[in-house]
């Protein structure tokens, strides 16, 4: 490239610190190797079409070794790549959209995918490789995780004024001063609920609650999603379980909703146990910076949530 640009084997050797035999060598064994002359050489130095075009072609590869260059820096420094993150989809709807605007400010390079399944296969995922980071619930530990703990996750139990008027009538008033101390679930025993499956963390915590106390809870629906677990509530049908990290889900149905339609958050009588929000990632891998940073915009932004959560609850 330097002899296009100087049009001159010498000024090119020069450059190079080469000399002008070894660049016309070497030039020479460019043109057997392809067939074709690159300069046309009497009476001055110019470039024939193959020539022009080989310059073109090394252009080309000069920039793409630039850019690779620069691209290879700014993931060295953790500033481009990408984040593949399991969540449940509830929690993933209320964190991501507050801890996106932030994060995508510094790093507007990074792409972000979430997936969305039960924290078993998630964490098998991650094992795999297929996801950089979980955040999960009370996760069991296992020598291939670090587990970081985000924060403490209380449940409660949620029901619209409407239904409460149903199950309890003239004691309506009565118990919606008392409930907002603690909630008796033995007082539920008759209200139907829509609940997590089985396996979910969240059901095992509130069977061990009720087996404790010898309560009986009519599950009706089966679902762990509580975004339409809030909405079979809003029909006044049903009354559920959710942790406080989705009671800002709550709250905002509650700001448009009438008297009858709004949605009660009670924490639950004797209930001594919460859920535990972990985030986890593999030992000894390698961790970007950008993945770092994240890791710790979701710790920041879930205590912050939790702080407000306590105050508005």
């Amino acid at each position: 490239m330097l002899v296009v640009e100087e049009m001159s084997f010498t000024k090119a050797a020069k450059k190079t610190f080469l000399t002008q035999q070894c660049i016309s060598e070497h030039i020479k064994k460019l043109e057997r190797e392809y067939g074709v002359s690159f300069f046309e050489r009497r009476p001055k130095l110019v470039l024939t079409p193959a020539g022009k075009s080989m310059y073109q072609a090394m252009l080309q590869i000069q920039n793409m070794k630039n850019s690779l260059e620069l691209n290879l820096k700014e993931i060295a420094r953790g500033a481009m790549g990408e984040i593949k993150i399991g969540s449940n989809a509830s929690r993933a709807r209320v964190i991501m959209p507050i801890l996106f605007k932030k994060y995508h400010e510094k790093y507007p390079r990074v792409t972000i995918s979430v997936f969305s399944d039960d924290t078993s296969v998630m964490t098998e995922m991650l094992i795999n490789g297929k996801l950089d980071i979980v955040i999960g619930v009370d996760v069991a530990s296992n020598p291939l995780f670090k587990i970081t703990p985000l924060a403490d996750d209380p449940v409660y139990v949620i029901v619209s004024n409407n239904l409460l008027k149903q199950s309890f009538r003239e004691r309506y008033a009565e118990y919606k001063k008392i409930f907002p101390y603690g909630v008796n679930l033995s007082l539920f025993e008759k209200i139907p609920f829509v609940r997590n499956y089985p396996t979910s963390t969240i059901n095992s915590l509130i069977d061990r609650h009720i087996n404790r106390y010898n309560i009986n809870l009519q599950t009706v629906f089966s679902i762990s999603d509580y975004g339409t677990q809030l909405q079979l509530c809003a029909s006044h049908q049903v009354a559920a379980f959710i942790p406080a990290l989705i009671c800002r889900t709550v709250l905002k149905f509650n700001d448009r909703a009438g008297e009858d339609d709004h949605i009660n958050i009670f924490p639950i009588k004797n209930l001594n146990e919460s859920l535990r929000i972990d985030c986890i990632t593999l030992k000894n891998s390698y961790m970007p910076q950008y993945i770092q940073d994240f890791i710790y915009s979701i710790e920041s932004e879930i205590k912050s949530e939790t702080e407000w959560l306590k105050q508005n609850i």
